[in-house]
């Protein structure tokens, strides 16, 4: 079976840095005669930068209300995002005479947030070219898609609450006045 495991990272607003692990076992019945490639294992990881375009749904959004429906209310959590990816890999496999091979990635994909920005499923795919010579002719060119389940973590509330801004500005209520300790 086919695993991909996908870590990213915000750098800033939708600009997100991307790890990737992927493994899966090849059979010799997945291929064609006469691109033979003997049974083996599979391994890849990439690092590639990508910026999400979401897409929002405001017809949704207002279906929210307090007393709506607990389907108006599931409805109204939906997004998306569509994403151009592009960076560098390393793939290894256990046959050919490219088992080892530094990658080039270009690709797209997207996610459908079943709740926005926190639970989804994503597609992706990813053209990798091999950095060998012929460049866009090698044997280790190929395709890579992936179909899986996102979940973004919202990190640690302890942690959260304690980072800013810890000096406090003292708030005034209309007609109050502040009190000095310094009189001149």
């Amino acid at each position: 079976y086919p695993a991909r495991i996908t870590a990213t990272k915000t750098i800033v607003a939708d600009l997100k840095l991307e790890l990737a692990l992927a493994y899966t076992k090849m059979r010799q019945s997945s291929y064609h005669e006469d691109r033979y490639l003997s049974p083996g294992n599979f391994f890849s990881s990439d690092l590639n930068v990508r910026y999400n375009f979401p897409i929002d749904f405001p017809f949704l959004e207002r279906l929210y209300e307090p007393k709506a429906s607990n389907f108006k209310k599931l409805v109204s959590k939906f997004g998306m995002n569509l994403y151009p990816v592009s960076g560098f890999g390393f793939t290894r496999r256990t046959q050919t005479q490219f088992a080892n091979a530094a990658t080039f990635n270009l690709g797209f994909g997207g996610t459908f947030w079943f709740v926005k920005n926190s639970f989804g499923l994503t597609a992706q795919s990813m053209a990798k070219w091999g950095l060998q010579k012929p460049f866009l002719r090698a044997g280790s060119n190929y395709i890579h898609h992936s179909v899986g389940v996102v979940y973004v973590s919202k990190g640690n509330p302890a942690r959260r609450r304690s980072s800013g801004n810890r000096f406090k500005v003292a708030k005034r209520r209309p007609g109050q006045r502040l009190k000095s300790r310094n009189r001149f």
